[in-house]
């Protein structure tokens, strides 16, 4: 993520005292997410984010404290260039890297 851009997060919390709008702007380059988090701004299943977590062979980034999973955005969005599909990167990354884990 560029130094000069904004991540937006827009949360709504149904409570007792009614709707209200959470908005998080950071501008930081280390923006840590949970996995649901993470599923919803990258437009994948919870489900999904959560199998690519334990992937053996390409496992989504991500750091265990305690018993919490974060995921830093930056990093995650790295690892998804592996799955770019056309223009410079035609998603070839992946099968390197896994040929050079095999072949040591």
């Amino acid at each position: 993520m560029p130094n000069n851009s904004l991540l937006i997060d827009i949360r709504t919390d149904h409570s007792k005292q009614g709707r209200r709008l959470f908005l998080t702007i950071n501008n930081d380059k280390d923006v840590f997410i949970d996995a649901k988090t993470c599923a919803e701004w990258s437009s994948l299943s919870l489900r999904t984010i959560r199998e690519l977590l334990k992937d053996p062979e390409n496992a989504i980034p991500h750091y265990k404290i305690g018993g919490r999973v974060l995921i830093a955005w930056p990093e995650f969005k790295r690892w998804m260039d592996g799955y770019k599909v056309g223009g410079l990167n035609n998603g070839c990354n992946i099968a390197e890297r896994i040929l050079k884990r095999k072949n040591g």
